[in-house]
């Protein structure tokens, strides 16, 4: 007998005896052995048979891994084949993060058009700082909510009402974030955006994001801005505001937290890390955000019973970034968004009343991100045509 094998005899119809011979592996395999009667009927039958049944054994220990790379490549093609009806914004919200998690070429193109109007946008609101009617109008829009609007939204209105002038310049501060992420701040719109510097140095923002309300109803904007500012060398509020945020949602008040507010607490805790490296440019400081992974890992069941597809998916992605991809947290949510994806419509649905492909871009491409197995992170893209243009340069 051969080491590591063990002989079973089978006993078959007609009183065949078949030997099996069992590896140390735990598969069986039946041996070479002439059998009394040479009748291939009486032979093949029960060989299929067993055979069968070794192979019906052997899927069930090994099923095979989710395919989370199709699931990936199904959203992005649902998205690129339908991306005439996504506004600029989600468009540009989309193919960024496809390329910083990628680099792909071919995600610059739809890029290069958002930067050009990124830049033109930009371009007109900083030339009307101190226009108030401008202000006040564009101010007018963010306090309007939309038909469909969540209670997150309609209560991060509610408070935005009493900053009045500040609304104008966290959307602007973005939109300055975003310039200097694609090098368009070394563009023809250098002088503006010096004015926009200079003009957000002189504004309030350390009331502003310490205001609690703004901390409670709009955690993860006002995490953003402080990593904003940060980014743009105007001013680093990051330790203390980390201090005021642990105030205003202490762990141990979680249970009192009712839906909205603990989305918001969610948010803005996945938003330390991810505004942190810079919106998928760069790795962040993992020791720093430790507080962040451990509590999200030792929560991570009441997490999921009381959020959504998004908010899991971006606890993925901060492990990730982390540098922790096959974190038990990690293995979890992407087995959550697998069960949730649609194969028929080729994306992850939502309950939500806005089932349109703008409502639902959020939520695919941060699940592309937790699903994907990338290690690098690129930066910009930047515009090299817009970003070689010297300052002064006409403007069209």
């Amino acid at each position: 007998m051969d080491k590591g094998r063990a002989a079973l005899n089978i006993t078959a119809p007609e009183n065949h005896v078949l030997d099996i011979w069992m590896r140390e592996d735990g598969f069986a395999v039946p041996a070479a052995k002439t059998v009394p009667d040479p009748s291939p009927k009486k032979i093949v039958e029960p060989v299929i048979f067993f055979l069968c049944a070794v192979l019906m054994f052997a899927c069930t220990r090994t099923p095979p891994p989710e395919n989370y790379p199709g699931i990936v490549q199904s959203i992005i093609e649902t998205f690129e084949s339908r991306s005439s009806e996504l506004n600029h914004y989600r468009l540009g919200h989309f193919y960024e993060r496809l390329y910083r998690i990628s680099g792909e070429p071919r995600y610059r193109v739809p890029l290069r058009k958002y930067s050009v109007t990124l830049a033109q946008t930009f371009r007109i609101q900083a030339e009307n700082l101190q226009n108030a009617e401008f202000v006040r109008a564009r101010e007018d829009r963010l306090l309007t909510p939309s038909p469909n609007a969540s209670e997150k939204i309609l209560r991060r209105i509610a408070h935005r009402k009493k900053w009045r002038g500040m609304l104008f310049a966290n959307r602007l501060l973005f939109r300055a974030f975003q310039v200097k992420s694609y090098g368009l701040d070394k563009s023809a719109l250098h002088e503006n955006y010096e004015t926009a510097m200079a003009w957000f140095r002189s504004l309030p923002f350390e009331d502003y994001l310490f205001d609690p309300g703004n901390i409670l109803s709009d955690a993860s904007h006002t995490v953003n801005a402080v990593f904003y500012l940060k980014f743009l060398g105007i001013a680093d509020y990051e330790d203390p505001f980390t201090r005021a945020f642990k105030q205003a949602f202490p762990d141990a008040a979680d249970a009192s937290l009712d839906k909205t507010a603990y989305l918001n607490k969610i948010y803005g805790l996945t938003h330390f890390i991810i505004a942190d490296s810079q919106f998928y440019q760069r790795k962040p400081d993992a020791a720093k955000h430790a507080w962040v992974l451990e509590y999200f890992a030792g929560h991570y069941d009441t997490i999921e019973a009381r959020t959504n597809p998004d908010l899991l998916a971006e606890l993925a992605i901060c492990f990730k970034l982390a540098g922790q991809k096959n974190h038990p947290v990690v293995r979890r949510v992407q087995k959550y968004l697998a069960a949730a994806f649609d194969p028929k419509r080729g994306l992850i649905p939502s309950t939500l009343p806005d089932k349109s492909l703008n409502g639902l871009e959020h939520r695919n491409i941060v699940a592309v991100i937790a699903l994907s197995g990338f290690d690098e992170l690129f930066p910009g893209p930047l515009n090299e045509k817009l970003a070689a243009r010297p300052a002064g340069a006409h403007r069209s």
